[in-house]
Formats: C-alpha cells, sequence, structure tokens
C-alpha cells in the first residue's frame, strides 16, 4: 500500500492495524499536508454490518468538532475499497503511556482526563455513545493534549436502527460496564463507567481486576458483583476525592453513576466530594455530593424516599404505626434541612467571600474609587481574580498558567493559544481599570480597560468584556467581547 495515491491522498507509511482495518501515514497531495489513513479490511468489505459500522465511524466523526476528538476530513469508496481519512496525530496512545510510565503522575492524569472528558461531554450532547472507551482508543499529543480515537460502534442514541441487537455486547471487556456485560441497552452513563475505569488505570497503572489470571468468564462476573478496590490502598497521597469519584463513576446501577461528564468534570473540581457505594449485602446507598459545611446532613438518595413512600402506604397498625409517624417526620426534618442547606449554598456560591470580607458590586467600581475601595474590600471576587491574573500571565508571557485559565475551544490548543497570531506576541500588560458587571452562581461578567504591547501585532488600549462560567474546577474565562479598542 506504500505509495498508493487514493483521490488527493498518497500512503507514505505503516501506523497500526487493528480488528476492522489498518491505519496509513499519508499526504494530501495538493495542500501537503499529513493525514491518517483508516483502510476496511479487504475481506470484511463484503460484510454488510461491517461496511456499515466503517461509514458509521465516519458519520459519527463528521458530526464532531472538538479540540479532543479526532478530525475527519475525507469518507473515500474506491475499487471496491473503503478508507476514512482523519487529521495526523503525531503522538503515542494512551495505554503506552501508561506501560511506558507504569503511572502517570495524578496531576498529569488529572490533566488528561479532564479533557477526555470535555470531549465526551461534547459527544453525548450530539447524542453520541462511544461504547468502546479505553486508553488503546486515546492518543496523546506531546504536550499531553489527548484526541479521542475509533467510534467505530458509537451509537447515536436519537436513532432508531442500531449496529447490533439487543443482547448483542459490543466493546473490550475490562472496560465494559455491567449493562453491556449483559447485552442491555446502554445510554451515556456505559461511558462513564468506562471512563471511570481509565482514571483507575492512569492513577495506578493497573486495571482493577487481575486480568493475567482471571479468565472471561470471571472478569465478567467481577465487573457483575464486586465493587472497584480502594484506590487509597494501592497508591497514597491521593486527593481525598478521587476514590469516590471512581466509586460513583463505576456504580453498578446506571442510576448511581454520574449523569454525565459535566457532573463528572465537577465532582473532580470538589475536594469535599463524597460517595459511598452498596457493599455487597445489598445496603442502601448513601451519597453526599455537597461541599462538607458546617453540618454533616445525610442527603438520602430517590432510591431511600421511593422506599419509604412506599412503607408509608402499607397497612399498618399500633408499632408499626408509631414507626412510619417517627419516619414521616425524620424525612420532613431531612427535606427541611436539605431546603435550608441549598439555600445557604447558593448564597455562598454568589460570591467565595470570607466573613470579614465587604460584598461590593463590582459594576460601580471605578478607578477614581480604587483608594476607597481599598479600605473596604480586603479583596476582589473570584472571577475578577481570574480576569486579573490572565492578564497578568500574558504580560509575564506565562501562556500555560493563561491558557488553564480559559475553556474556549476558538483558541484552540496550548501550542495556538501561545502563538504569536493569538497571544503569544504580547510582551507587556498593564491594567488601568478592572470592573465586575455581575457574579452569579455560574455566570460572571467582567470588564478590563488595559494597555497591551504586542510587537507582532499593534500596541494599544483595550477595554474588553470578559464572560466566565464556573466549570469543576473554578472560574474560567469563555469568551472575550472588544469594546473599544485603540492601537498606535
Amino acid at each position: 500500500m506504500i505509495g498508493k495515491v487514493i483521490n488527493n491522498y498518497r500512503i507514505t507509511d505503516f501506523i497500526d492495524e487493528g480488528g476492522m482495518g489498518t491505519v496509513y501515514k499519508g499526504i494530501n497531495i495538493k495542500l501537503e499536508r499529513p493525514v491518517a489513513i483508516k483502510i476496511l479490511h479487504p475481506n470484511l468489505t463484503s460484510n454488510i454490518q461491517f461496511r456499515e459500522r466503517f461509514l458509521n465511524e465516519a458519520r459519527i466523526l463528521a458530526k464532531l468538532s472538538h479540540t479532543n476528538i479526532i478530525n475527519i476530513f475525507d469518507f473515500i469508496e474506491d475499487d471496491g475499497q473503503f478508507y476514512i481519512v482523519t487529521e495526523f496525530v503525531d503522538g503515542v496512545t494512551l495505554d503506552k503511556r501508561i506501560s511506558i510510565s507504569q503511572r502517570i503522575t495524578q496531576e498529569d492524569s488529572i490533566f488528561i482526563f479532564k479533557q477526555i472528558l470535555n470531549g465526551m461531554q461534547c459527544a453525548h450532547e450530539h447524542n453520541i455513545v462511544h461504547r468502546d472507551l479505553k486508553p488503546s482508543n486515546v492518543m496523546l499529543l506531546q504536550d499531553n493534549t489527548p484526541k479521542i480515537l475509533d467510534f467505530g460502534i458509537a451509537k447515536l442514541n436519537e436513532s432508531n436502527r442500531s449496529l447490533t441487537k439487543t443482547g448483542t455486547k459490543m466493546g473490550s471487556l475490562y472496560y465494559m460496564s455491567p449493562e453491556q456485560v449483559l447485552g442491555h441497552n446502554v445510554d451515556q452513563r456505559t461511558d462513564i463507567y468506562s471512563l471511570g475505569i481509565m482514571l483507575y488505570e492512569m492513577i495506578t497503572g493497573n486495571l482493577p481486576y487481575a486480568s493475567s489470571t482471571q479468565s472471561d468468564y470471571e472478569v465478567m462476573n467481577t465487573i457483575l458483583t464486586q465493587v472497584i478496590p480502594d484506590v487509597n490502598k494501592v497508591i497514597y497521597g491521593l486527593n481525598p476525592n478521587i476514590n469516590s469519584i471512581i466509586l460513583k463513576a463505576t456504580a453498578k446501577e446506571p442510576s448511581q453513576r454520574f449523569s454525565s461528564c459535566l457532573e463528572f468534570l465537577q465532582a473532580i473540581g470538589n475536594e469535599n466530594f463524597i460517595y459511598h457505594s452498596a457493599d455487597s449485602s445489598g445496603s442502601r446507598t448513601v451519597v453526599d455530593e455537597r461541599s462538607v459545611r458546617a453540618s454533616n446532613t445525610i442527603f438520602m438518595t430517590a432510591e431511600n424516599v421511593s422506599q419509604s413512600s412506599s412503607v408509608l402506604q402499607a397497612p399498618v397498625q399500633g408499632k408499626k404505626m408509631r414507626v412510619i409517624i417517627f419516619g414521616s417526620i425524620l424525612l420532613l426534618l431531612v427535606t427541611i434541612a436539605i431546603y435550608v442547606s441549598t439555600q445557604q449554598n447558593d448564597t455562598n456560591a454568589r460570591f467565595d467571600i470570607s466573613k470579614n470580607d465587604t460584598l461590593v458590586e463590582g459594576a460601580d467600581l471605578k478607578r477614581s474609587d480604587s483608594k476607597n475601595l481599598a479600605k473596604t474590600t480586603q479583596r476582589e471576587s473570584p472571577s475578577m481574580q481570574v480576569v486579573r491574573n490572565f492578564i497578568d500571565d500574558l504580560g509575564r508571557r506565562d501562556f500555560r498558567s493563561a491558557y488553564e485559565k480559559q475553556m474556549n475551544n476558538s483558541w484552540g490548543t496550548y501550542g495556538q493559544f501561545s502563538s504569536t497570531k493569538s497571544f503569544g506576541g504580547i510582551t507587556s500588560t498593564s491594567i488601568n481599570d478592572l470592573r465586575l458587571n455581575h457574579e452569579l452562581y455560574d455566570d460572571a461578567s467582567v470588564t478590563v480597560d488595559y494597555f497591551s504591547n504586542d510587537p507582532s501585532n499593534k500596541d494599544g488600549r483595550y477595554v474588553q468584556e470578559f464572560l466566565l462560567k464556573k466549570f469543576y474546577d473554578g472560574w474560567k474565562i469563555v469568551k472575550v467581547k472588544n469594546i473599544s479598542i485603540e492601537q498606535w
């Protein structure tokens, strides 16, 4: 195949071979752009199901545009053969990275994993379930940017037709969810389970099963019946929430898992996240997913409430009736506690300022008021701090730090972000004025007036509105609007 030309692409190198096809490196002859070319095995082209699955991968990728998902360029049918042309990713697969390193550092694991979650959130928002998430289907660039690959058996949830019948198991055994093992219908929570297994493997360097000694039957039985081992007994010094996060992601019942990758992300950013899985005796699950504050309220799951309701409806007398009355009162008290806690959390979430700080609505903040403000406010609101630090980072040319303060997909990868065409040309900045327009629970707007020295573009004075959202690990800049620009 080396040297063969298909349409505008020339095959130059062999990359890898899998169960369905072979992957080559190629080049777009006209654009001189490197590409990856995946070719369906010739002995499978006559199989309608495999052809449909191959085409399904192309259709799925065409629906998705995300930094952490491989981009598709073309689908070609030529002389009875089928080709998928995608961007060429110069890196190493995550499974090889785990194998080489034995264990990726916790910091790198979380940095990579959060990006994978972002990519899968995009797929799920398009009603796409991957169904075969595993480290070998993630490619890592040199800067640890992951690219999710191989959507060959992905499923479109809104479609009435499926590539497999109910009862067919699809995916790689070690990363299969219990419902996949049983051949049941799946949704995005199946991917959540697989991601939980991946996180365990990234942090520990090993799967949570004795994969070298257990048979497939034993592994399947483990998936169906046993809780994932406590990661803290394998690796010491982890963040206190990691084990709870893995346990919730890999809960046997889909309803007990994170409902979305966004919820998964938020848990990673919450050091107080706690999840107690049901034990082997079938006891009820108790979940406390709120930040631990002054109270130690226990929040009942929907299953607990449902059970209580069914008990209340049962015909009982005497002692049983007293138990029900007591239980009803207790349930009412818990409900009130939840409501009060929620209202308190919402109030606290507006500004994370200590009791000794004075709350200032920044819409009235002017440069001329700065002296008086300094006497009454000990620190700016969190979103204002993010914007100020972002501008300061650019002035110091600390683009890595600045990049981590944003979640703007249009700014691309770190390499694109730090290029001279975006922020890389800036050599120094100075803030003239910074004011808060609003900061709600998860939405904020900050206006900043600053001077920029940018030899690659133009020096000038910029007045811009920074829009922020609150993510799993704090406030992030999601968009910047120009209010006025004066260049010289």
